[in-house]
């Protein structure tokens, strides 16, 4: 009886071990799964590009890891504020409702309303499996490491592509629809290495979490995404202001130095479309004008809020702006802002329960940040740099970016519940570890 106990206690932890690595390696999948040199792709290759099947398999899977553990999704929201627990039960009817009357692309609609409840069974699951998993900082380092073998895997697709002039590259098909999309994922791996950097005290990771920034800046820099850019310097504006470990000369350092080792790197083998490197970011940006320099974004969000008064309360539904905004023309599936976006499908009441919901997970991860800089720090940080990228582009609309998201607060959140005790930071005592937030 005992070992039939010890053994059920023990499973959470291999499983959580074994989640953490499909999650990480999500990024390699969903480009091996998608990738192909053709422009005329099939519409099942479609489908599961632009619904990202291959990421929505990935959470279904570490559900049923939790289900597995017999471990309740249930039970961790009877820790949230009451009023937490009713945005949601708002949140949720607002959006069963709305994908139900959609009438633009109800297809879409059904689906990707669907794929947001399973980021919440997903958030869940990631939850209860570090809770009762008991898995270290190193998890990040996990993470980090997935980013770099999905990095590998680009290199290795951009360099075996048989025609390079009659590639797409703008479309590009590994893991994106979009190439502007890659910098969701050197985001999420830039932030992982600017968290370890800072709240790492060996020298060693320090060391390896530059390497692993640059690598991931490279793919930024390769591309030509700007908004990426702007991501990371919202993310790095948001823990210089509220983290005093973020205030030092490292930390402001930190994204120059990977920019800089990334800027030679991108050069190696730049992709033959003026769309695309480096020298894009500054072409784009000295144009005349600011729709123009924003690349027509004014122009999406002021037809998008033209049309938010028509359903101002509860919204349009999920995935409805591409067809009922006329100033898109049938081009872009989403405002590229969130808050538009979310005002716009959900209405002002289902936007307020989000944010609200979504700023009560935030805040929580910049308390485990400041209290326990190794587990919190990383994750606040790809958090707040894709909230970030949220306000010009779609990490808040595509599959990855908001799983990447659920999967780090579920982490951060389930391992210091595990562990309640703050961790000092560098230099300080566990005993004198708070009071470096809150000087007396």
């Amino acid at each position: 009886m005992v070992a039939q106990v010890k053994g059920l206690e023990a499973r959470p932890i291999w499983l959580i071990q074994i989640a953490v690595i499909i999650v990480a390696l999500s990024p390699l999948f969903f480009g091996a799964a998608t990738a192909t040199f053709t422009n005329d792709i099939s519409i099942t290759h479609r489908f599961m590009l632009v619904f990202s099947i291959p990421v929505v398999l990935v959470e279904l899977f570490v559900i049923a890891f939790a289900y597995g553990a017999r471990l309740s999704l249930i039970e961790p929201m009877g820790d949230w504020p009451s009023w937490a627990r009713v945005a949601l039960l708002i949140l949720v009817a607002i959006a069963m409702s709305t994908a139900a009357i959609a009438t633009a692309d109800p297809i879409s609609a059904f689906l990707r309303t669907a794929i947001w409840f399973v980021h919440l069974a997903f958030g869940l699951a990631m939850f209860a499996l570090a809770k009762h998993g008991m898995p270290t900082a190193a998890t990040w380092r996990h993470l980090l490491a997935g980013i770099l073998a999905f990095a590998l895997g680009l290199a290795i697709f951009v360099m075996t592509i048989p025609d390079t002039t009659a590639f797409e590259w703008l479309d590009f098909n590994f893991a994106v629809t979009n190439v502007r999309q890659l910098g969701f994922y050197a985001t999420v791996g830039c932030g992982l290495a600017y968290g370890l950097f800072l709240s790492s005290t060996d020298m060693r990771w320090k060391y390896a979490a530059i390497v692993a920034g640059s690598l991931s800046m490279t793919i930024i820099a390769w591309s030509g995404t700007r908004s990426a850019i702007i991501a990371l310097l919202f993310g790095l504006v948001v823990a210089f202001c509220s983290l005093r470990l973020s205030r030092s000369i490292l930390s402001l350092i930190f994204l120059p130095i990977t920019f800089a080792l990334a800027v030679p790197l991108s050069l190696v083998h730049p992709a033959p479309d003026p769309a695309l490197g480096v020298e894009r970011m500054w072409s784009d940006s000295a144009r005349e004008g600011m729709d123009a320099k924003t690349s027509g974004r004014i122009e999406l969000w002021t037809g998008a809020l033209e049309r938010v008064p028509q359903q101002l309360l509860f919204g349009h539904g999920e995935s409805q702006f591409r067809l009922m905004v006329p100033a898109n023309q049938g081009k872009y599936n989403h405002p590229h802002n969130s808050i538009i976006q979310m005002l716009f499908q959900w209405g002002l009441v289902g936007a307020t329960c989000f944010f609200a919901l979504f700023g009560w997970a935030w805040f929580r991860l910049w308390q485990i940040a400041k209290q326990q800089p190794e587990i919190g720090l990383p994750a606040f940080m790809v958090v707040s740099s894709l909230f970030g990228f949220s306000l010009v582009e779609g990490s808040l609309y595509h599959t990855w970016p908001v799983m990447i998201m659920a999967a780090v607060t579920a982490l951060a959140m389930g391992m210091a519940a595990s562990d309640p005790k703050p961790t000092a930071q560098p230099g300080l005592t566990r005993a004198n570890a708070k009071s470096r937030d809150h000087p007396k």
